[in-house]
């Protein structure tokens, strides 16, 4: 495997650990393709991860998806994301 490759596909390990301990964390959201319940559907726990964290980041902009990439990330409020570290 190149290192391009491998670099790439560790910044995307790295951001799916970031979107799963985000999902963990989330609280109340609000956004559009949301189930009856009123929750969009990376906060539906009865969605496989992989489809909740791909929804998630396609919420996401391209500079919030470079944030949560550090140790000491911002909340994203519009998501119901917290800041963590």
């Amino acid at each position: 495997m190149a290192h391009g490759c491998r670099s790439r596909r560790t910044t995307r390990d790295a951001l799916i650990v970031t979107v799963a301990a985000s999902l963990a964390l989330a609280g109340h959201a609000l956004g559009e393709g949301q189930d009856a319940a009123g929750r969009p559907p990376y906060l539906d726990p009865n969605l496989p991860f992989e489809a909740r964290a791909a929804d998630l980041v396609s919420r996401l902009t391209v500079d919030e998806k470079i944030s949560q990439l550090t140790n000491d990330a911002a909340g994203i409020p519009r998501l119901g994301l917290p800041a963590y570290e």
